[in-house]
């Protein structure tokens, strides 16, 4: 990170972002974190938003396996980590790229209005949820998208024998083997594409909506 900028005052790259790696996109920097001071703002347009100055250099070695270069952007509530669930905007080296976002909220009644179960981690008993333990676990805080992300894993390490990094793990991480094949990580990709069409149905009555 070269440089930072948010509304109209700088904002420092060591202070301000948490860094963590990932295996698929690499070295990872979350800005406005959970965890780290709230930052908001009251006006849009690109002069008080938020702006990266990236350094985005090619692979000095001929060992590298990478096939593409730049950075992924992924827009997140604060509150968990970027995914591949996530909608993401990929950005080229050597061009300015303006991103534009816009968010709805809505809010229900719970149950028996509707589908939506208040304080979803006292309500459940963690004892006979996995999920609900992985979210303890990890002190993450509930959400649908998250529980359903816990849900495919335990479903692909009951198929494959090994947890995928690029997905939070439903049980510490030191009792699951990861994954390390280059089939399986693609297996998973493809695999998680079908989950989201057809298989999520399964782990609904264990992740109610928030």
């Amino acid at each position: 990170i070269l440089g930072c900028r948010f509304s109209v005052e700088g904002c420092n790259a060591n202070d301000d972002f948490e860094q963590y790696f990932d295996s698929r996109f690499g070295n990872c920097f979350s800005f406005n974190a959970a965890g780290s001071t709230e930052r908001t703002l009251s006006r849009g347009t690109a002069l008080f938003g938020f702006g990266l100055e990236l350094y985005l250099p090619k692979p000095v070695s001929n060992m590298s396996f990478a096939d593409t270069l730049g950075a992924v952007v992924f827009v997140h509530n604060r509150s968990v980590r970027a995914s591949l669930a996530d909608l993401s905007v990929e950005v080229a080296p050597g061009y300015q790229t303006n991103i534009a976002v816009s968010r709805t909220w809505s809010r229900r009644q719970p149950r028996p209005y509707s589908a939506c179960v208040e304080r979803v981690l006292d309500t459940y008993d963690s004892n006979n949820n996995a999920y609900m333990r992985a979210f303890r676990l990890h002190r993450m805080p509930y959400s649908q998208k998250n529980c359903l992300n816990f849900c495919y894993q335990k479903q692909f390490y009951e198929k494959h024998g090994c947890y995928v990094v690029m997905f939070p793990s439903f049980e510490p991480e030191s009792n699951r083997s990861m994954c390390s094949h280059y089939w399986l990580i693609l297996t998973s990709m493809f695999s998680y594409s079908g989950f989201l069409r057809n298989s999520y149905r399964e782990c609904l009555p264990d992740c109610p909506l928030e």
